[in-house]
């Protein structure tokens, strides 16, 4: 994949992409094909994820309900709630996964993870 090193919009405020997460999740819509579109949109295409009609294309292109954009504003509580747990449960970084009870910090960390849910 091609990244853009120096993208033109970042930083940027990840609240709003971070609450319309929630509510795909919250819906059980496409998580990780919001969460690449969005990592592609600032890395690669140069875009703002902190504009609603970035967020609205981004929907659009993974045929997602748009309505979720519209929802996800209310859910200011709900992220600092789940910011807060996560900071009490130890996530510094992203990708983070705890599985068990024990942390495993980073994509190369992903295979010992699914191996300890196995287990």
């Amino acid at each position: 994949m091609t990244i853009n090193l120096k993208p033109k919009n970042f930083p940027v405020d990840g609240r709003p992409a971070s609450k319309l997460l929630l509510a795909v999740r919250d819906a059980g819509s496409d998580v990780p094909g919001l969460a690449r579109a969005l990592l592609s949109a600032v890395w690669q295409r140069d875009l703002n994820i902190a504009e609603d009609a970035v967020l609205a294309r981004l929907l659009d292109e993974l045929g997602i309900d748009s309505a979720l954009l519209e929802q996800s504003k209310g859910l200011d509580d709900q992220l600092d709630k789940e910011t807060d747990e996560a900071i009490e449960a130890g996530v510094f970084g992203s990708p983070f996964y705890i599985v068990d009870g024990e942390p495993f910090w980073g994509q190369d960390r992903l295979e010992q993870a699914i191996e300890r849910a196995k287990s």
